[in-house]
């Protein structure tokens, strides 16, 4: 009788082993970015729910978010992109003539957002956002570090609206880190970061003061609330996220497997832990229509302020 249940498991694995499918995903980020990790974390639920591979496909190089949309554009009818708010928000409202559109994505799911957080080194005594331009203009040369046109974007909407001098500058920096290293050294007043992993323990030993954050609503992690600048100021930010898209000729069979098994993943608690773990903060929005409310939304907040 144990020979044959053996068999029987025998069985029934090969017949999951075959009707397993690989599913090719593109993501515009090398290995090792927050957009890979995001891919991995979901690409792993989703083996554990089905059993179905996820493949990914780096799109790498010079504006990497165009590459990866066009090679999506251009792909079979059954691949998912993972794209960022980059490609998918801001990238259509600053260019013109971008090889792709909307029309080339059927959004399914807004999975998270990144926010950038402020920063401000605690000798300047700059304890929140609201007093930062008065502080900053203080200092013989005010300037913020910044590192990429999202954040930079950020710093221009203060300064547009009256809520940072607009003497003050912005001051190109490698990278998060980079920045981070200046303002613990006190080479950097303030800076605009992503939410790398130690800022909060930083902020908790009380070697740099967290001012506020670009997410649409106050952030609470490791004890610390970390206000809304958007909601503080009352003015749009531009945060950084992720959106999943298929193609809009993707076969019904897999539309409807695929989004029903993505929407099972995505509101699962398992799921929300593992993106908090590297700094995503979940959006609940999920549908072709819900989706591409919530992208319009932010372009509209955002819009006026690009003029």
């Amino acid at each position: 009788m144990k020979k044959i249940y053996f068999f029987v498991l025998i069985f029934l694995c090969n017949i999951h082993n075959a009707v397993a499918k690989d599913i090719d995903v593109i993501i515009s980020l090398p290995p090792g970015s927050t957009t890979d990790i995001v891919a991995k974390i979901l690409g792993d639920e989703y083996f554990k729910l089905t059993g179905d591979k996820f493949i990914i496909n780096y799109a790498v190089g010079g504006g990497s978010a165009t590459v990866a949309a066009v090679k999506f554009k251009n792909s079979h009818d059954n691949t998912v992109i993972l794209g960022t708010t980059s490609m998918n928000i801001f990238a259509p409202m600053l260019e013109k003539d971008l090889p792709y559109s909307d029309k080339d994505f059927n959004y399914i799911c807004f999975i998270g957002s990144t926010p950038g957080i402020w920063i401000a080194n605690p000798e300047t005594n700059i304890k929140n956002i609201k007093d930062m331009s008065d502080r900053l203009i203080e200092i013989k040369r005010p300037f913020i570090g910044g590192y990429n046109f999202l954040y930079n974007m950020n710093i221009d909407i203060l300064k547009k609206t009256g809520h940072l001098d607009k003497k003050i500058e912005i001051v190109p920096h490698k990278g998060a880190p980079d920045i981070l290293l200046n303002v613990l050294n006190g080479n950097l007043p303030v800076g605009l970061v992503g939410t790398t992993s130690n800022l909060f323990q930083l902020a908790q030993e009380g070697k740099i003061n967290i001012l506020g954050s670009t997410h649409d609503k106050d952030i609470v992690k490791d004890g610390i609330t970390v206000p809304s600048v958007s909601q503080t100021l009352s003015v749009p930010q531009a945060t950084g996220g992720f959106i999943l898209s298929l193609k809009p000729s993707v076969k019904k069979e897999f539309y409807d497997e695929f989004t029903t098994n993505v929407k099972t993943i995505t509101q699962s608690e398992r799921f929300k832990s593992e993106l908090l773990k590297v700094n995503v903060f979940q959006y609940d929005i999920f549908g072709s229509k819900e989706t591409y409310d919530m992208i319009l939304r932010i372009r509209k907040s955002i819009e006026p302020n690009l003029k």
